[in-house]
């Protein structure tokens, strides 16, 4: 699993569950193959960090603002290098996803399935 530790030493375990999936489809814009291809703007995904660590964010009983001021001196390359190694955990296939389908549904891979 992948994970980051913030300037108190705190590690936080980068997951995405489906919860946060739905609600980075709705928030980004985005499509699953946007996300496994990280085809999305790094400002958003790194603004997401927060849904991608809300259980322990809950479980501390921190606020969101406290969360980000924990890692906000957090390298972007390590931030960067955490959140591709959590979607490459979460979708081990992810190199599969050459395409990114115009169906308007985020799962859509862009690929057809034949019979």
């Amino acid at each position: 699993m992948a994970s980051l530790k913030d300037k108190q030493g705190t590690v936080w375990e980068l997951k995405f569950t489906l919860r946060t999936l739905s609600t980075l489809f709705r928030r980004m814009n985005c499509t699953l193959a946007m996300l496994t291809r990280m085809d999305l703007p790094i400002a958003d995904l790194i603004d997401s960090l927060d849904l991608i660590c809300a259980k322990q964010i809950k479980e501390m009983n921190i606020t969101v603002e406290e969360f980000k001021d924990r890692i906000d001196d957090v390298p972007m390359e390590v931030v960067i290098t955490a959140v591709s190694e959590a979607i490459q955990s979460s979708f081990p296939s992810q190199s599969d996803a050459k395409g990114g389908g115009n169906s308007g549904n985020p799962l859509d891979l862009g690929t057809e399935m034949t019979s």
